[in-house]
């Protein structure tokens, strides 16, 4: 019993350690609730984009934090659902949110773009396909690959698109 007493203390003693020293060498932490700014404290995934803001998908929308001003999104500024899993950036600046619905949707130059306001998205939308799973871009090739649960792996290039 002694025994295990002092294992547990010396796992404490070392994390404390560790965390020190991790703070020590500029590294630091900082937690965000509502109370901060974000949207919802169920948060599914955080991206970095290439401009430093993060954003924050979330159960009730996305947050777009700039290091000082957390902005939110939801279906009321374009979203096509507010439920959102994941995003990615791609080569063009845009930030494609994985919904739940499976509608596409993507902010860029402070806009959501959406099948209503965006013919092509529009063009590929499709109640067939279940929400993106996966997104990957060949920058070289100028592809986008779009995969989806259940459903299709779309390619899209320019204003073309090719079901694989």
């Amino acid at each position: 019993m002694k025994v295990r007493f002092i294992i547990v203390c010396l796992i404490i003693v070392c994390l404390l350690i560790l965390s020190i020293s991790y703070q020590s060498k500029g590294h630091s932490y900082k937690q965000f609730t509502t109370t901060e700014g974000l949207i919802s404290n169920d948060v599914y995934h955080i991206v970095r984009d290439r401009n430093g803001n993060l954003w924050f998908c979330t159960t009730k929308g996305v947050v777009k934090y700039n290091g000082q001003i957390f902005e939110k999104f939801t279906v009321s500024n374009g979203l096509t659902d507010n439920d959102v899993f994941n995003c990615f950036e791609d080569s063009k600046n845009r930030i494609w949110f994985y919904t739940y619905n499976g509608k596409y949707c993507y902010y860029k130059n402070g806009i959501i773009y959406n099948p209503s306001n965006n013919a092509f998205l529009k063009s590929i939308s499709s109640s067939d396909y279940s929400y993106i799973n996966v997104m990957y871009e060949d920058v070289e090739e100028d592809n986008l690959y779009i995969g989806h649960v259940n459903g299709p792996i779309l390619k899209l290039r320019g204003d073309t698109i090719k079901v694989i």
